[in-house]
C-alpha cells in the first residue's frame, strides 16, 4: 500500500466510520480486521459491460436514445450518440464517473429517459462490494493493517 493509503486505513480502523468493529480485533486479532474490511458488506456503483447496459437500453430507453441522437435540435445529441457509440464498441459503462452519471440525469431532465429507467441502470449497476473496495483499496492484508497503524 502507498503511504497515503495507509494513512487512510489507519484513520478507517481508528474512526470505524461503517461501525464495522474495529476495535474489538486489537491488539489480540489483526487479522480479524482484515477479515472485516474484505467482507462484502457495502454496495457500490461498479461499470458494466455494454452487453448488460444494452440488454437495460433494450427494455425501453434504447429507441428514444436512438431517436434523440438523430435529432440535431436535442440538447443530449452529442451525449445520446456518445452512449451509442460505447454501445456498439463494446466498452464499458461506468456510472460512478460523475460525468456519465451527469449525463443519465441530463436525460431524465430532457425527458428522453424516465427517473425510474435511470434508477434501473444505476440498480444494475449497484453490487455488492467490502469496505476495502469503497475506499478503493485491493484486499487488505494483516501486514497492510499493522504498517498502517504503525505510521
Amino acid at each position: 500500500m502507498t503511504p497515503t493509503q495507509l494513512a487512510a486505513l489507519k484513520t478507517e480502523i481508528q474512526t470505524d466510520p461503517q461501525g464495522l468493529g474495529y476495535a474489538a480485533c486489537f491488539p489480540a486479532q489483526p487479522g480479524h480486521a482484515a477479515d472485516l474490511i474484505n467482507a462484502p458488506t457495502q454496495t457500490m456503483v461498479r461499470p458494466i459491460s455494454s452487453a448488460i447496459a444494452m440488454t437495460w437500453a433494450a427494455a425501453g430507453p434504447y429507441a428514444a436514445i436512438v431517436d434523440a441522437s438523430n435529432n440535431a435540435a436535442s440538447p443530449c445529441r452529442a451525449s445520446c450518440l456518445a452512449i451509442l457509440a460505447a454501445f456498439n464498441s463494446g466498452q464499458g459503462i461506468d456510472l460512478a464517473v460523475p460525468a456519465l452519471a451527469s449525463i443519465i440525469a441530463s436525460w431524465v431532465s430532457a425527458g428522453i429517459i424516465t427517473q425510474a429507467q435511470s434508477n434501473a441502470l444505476t440498480a444494475i449497476a449497484t453490487q455488492s462490494a467490502s469496505r476495502a473496495q469503497v475506499l478503493g483499496f485491493n484486499p487488505v492484508l494483516e501486514s497492510d493493517i499493522d504498517a498502517a497503524l504503525e505510521t
